[in-house]
């Protein structure tokens, strides 16, 4: 059975009600009495690039650019109009914990707590209209910057579904490529079965979530007092292909590891080409800014749909220089971002410590160079020098040459001859003339 179910078109909204509305609306309450310029008081700190007491962002004098989706919400009421663009899924870290299916103690798993958590998030641009500006849409002008979201690929999904995007069921089992005899026996197949008749149900009406889900247990860690062993698990969830594509997969363990992949699943083409679409899709409009507050029941939540500025809320920067293919730089702003708080943060003077080894390493180089060459140049020179001289001055050079080695051998032949003498002199016997005759 396919995991998408009827093909029909449905609004794609989230089963998770880990997002807080509750807390956004607080943001947005806080946004609403803040400064009513675009103009920013203070500097705004990069998650990447932290800035430390006394130091100002350079790139504040891009009226535009904020370091984090959530100094967007501070100033809200200083845009006329906000828009995304998704980009692609990126495996980056997941704020909701790495615990498999809703409410499961975490702490039961005996490893829990060692690794990060790691997840299918979006990666997608931001783009914003100040009050004032004839701009729009989405171009190199009103870019702000890019994120990715912090609590699953839904965090995405269900703000366009919100702001108005419909996504189409179709059947992409036809990709699947995972192998039934990864499985021992029978009842492993069922449990596989079970598990994508229940996403058919599930998918659309619940929303494609990050979140990781138990599919089976192999046993062991029954015991009161046993551990539960990692291994003894499998599971499934939505991964990032090596295209930044989205695709559900199985995994050992029970974490959805990226680097415990069974196999894909499902390529979920359909869902790929429908978020592919999401381009340019306005969250936020000063002139119908009341629909994204909407309470029908006045109990804090919002009953339609998610938001679609809790996107930003439950989003952080994103750098591409830690992740060079997730994160969407479509005009290359990104970058020179990074480039300037590299400067201020210290990665200037770094670079200039570098240049400077790099520098003494030539020197080093050239110095060593010079000591081989100079005795060869002197060499060469003294050559010349000969060469230039007349015949007469090189004969007479010659003819002194030849007068110093017989001086020396000269004196060689003396000092030899006075030598032999002296041990001649030592040999002789010595007669004592004092003794008298017979």
């Amino acid at each position: 059975m396919d995991c998408w179910g009827s093909s029909r078109k449905r609004h794609l909204h989230t089963g998770a009600t880990s997002i807080s509305t509750t807390a956004l609306l607080t943001w947005l309450a806080v946004a609403t009495v803040a400064s009513t310029t675009p103009v920013r008081a203070g500097s705004d700190a990069s998650n990447f690039y932290p800035l430390e007491l006394g130091m100002t962002n350079p790139n504040l004098s891009d009226e535009l650019y904020f370091a984090e989706p959530t100094d967007v919400l501070e100033h809200l009421s200083a845009f006329e109009a906000l828009y995304v663009t998704h980009h692609s899924c990126v495996w980056s870290s997941y704020e909701n914990g790495c615990g498999a299916n809703a409410g499961e103690d975490e702490d039961e798993f005996w490893y829990m707590g060692m690794a990060p958590c790691f997840r299918a998030n979006a990666a997608y641009s931001l783009y914003g209209v100040l009050k004032g500006q004839n701009d729009s849409g989405c171009n190199h002008k009103t870019f702000i910057n890019s994120f990715m979201t912090k609590a699953g690929l839904e965090s995405f999904t269900s703000a366009v579904a919100a702001a108005g995007i419909s996504f189409e069921n179709s059947n992409d089992n036809s990709n699947n490529d995972y192998d039934y005899e990864n499985y021992n026996d029978a009842n492993d197949q069922a449990n596989y079965e079970q598990y994508n008749n229940e996403q058919d149900q599930n998918y659309y009406q619940g929303g494609i979530s990050a979140s990781c889900s138990l599919v089976e247990s192999n046993g062991g860690g029954q015991g009161e007092n046993q551990i539960r062993l990692n291994e003894d698990y499998t599971s499934t969830g939505v991964t990032c292909s090596a295209d930044g594509n989205y695709v559900q997969a199985f995994f050992n363990g029970a974490y959805c590891s990226s680097t415990q992949k069974i196999g894909v699943s499902n390529a979920m083409k359909t869902f790929n080409q429908d978020i592919a679409e999401a381009t340019c899709v306005p969250i936020y409009n000063v002139n119908s800014y009341e629909t994204y507050l909407t309470n029908d029941n006045q109990d804090g939540e919002n009953d339609n749909a998610e938001n679609p500025l809790s996107l930003l809320y439950h989003s952080h920067s994103c750098s591409v220089a830690e992740f060079s293919q997730g994160c969407p730089d479509p005009y290359g702003k990104v970058h020179q971002y990074e480039k300037a708080l590299t400067s201020s943060t210290g990665g200037k003077h770094n670079r200039m410590r570098e240049q400077m080894r790099e520098g003494a390493s030539w020197m080093l180089l050239l110095f060593g160079i010079a000591i081989l060459l100079i005795p060869l140049l002197l060499t060469r020179r003294r050559k010349v020098k000969r060469r230039q001289k007349t015949p007469r001055e090189v004969l007479y050079e010659r003819e002194m040459e030849k007068a110093t080695v017989k001086k020396r051998t000269l004196w060689v032949r003396i000092l030899h001859s006075m030598k032999t003498r002296n041990n001649d002199n030592k040999n002789k016997p010595i007669v004592d003339t004092d003794a008298s005759s017979p």
